[in-house]
């Protein structure tokens, strides 16, 4: 299961966007390194084969991952030019 992936120590860290904002949301986008890419590859491979939605819980970005990140962040999608890139979103709350 690729749960044992998550085992790896990281000598290299994820990279963490700036927040940006709309009307509604903030966003932001995180990077992620060649170890970290390969941990996020074999868990989409199990969902895949599991019938599962492509996107990550939090508790899969958290724990499998090893992403941190303030609460209330949600996986909304990768940059399909470049998959290693996670976008986040999650409601403003400076309104």
């Amino acid at each position: 299961k690729f749960r044992r992936y998550a085992m790896a120590t990281h000598l290299a860290k994820p990279s963490y966007s700036e927040r940006y904002r709309d009307d509604t949301h903030e966003f932001r986008h995180v990077i992620l390194d060649k170890e970290t890419k390969k941990i996020y590859d074999e868990c989409i491979r199990e969902k895949r084969k599991n019938g599962e939605d492509e996107l990550l819980t939090e508790k899969e970005w958290r724990e499998v991952l090893h992403l941190t990140q303030s609460s209330g962040w949600r996986h909304y999608g990768i940059y399909k030019p470049e998959p290693h890139i996670l976008l986040f979103k999650r409601p403003r709350t400076d309104k």
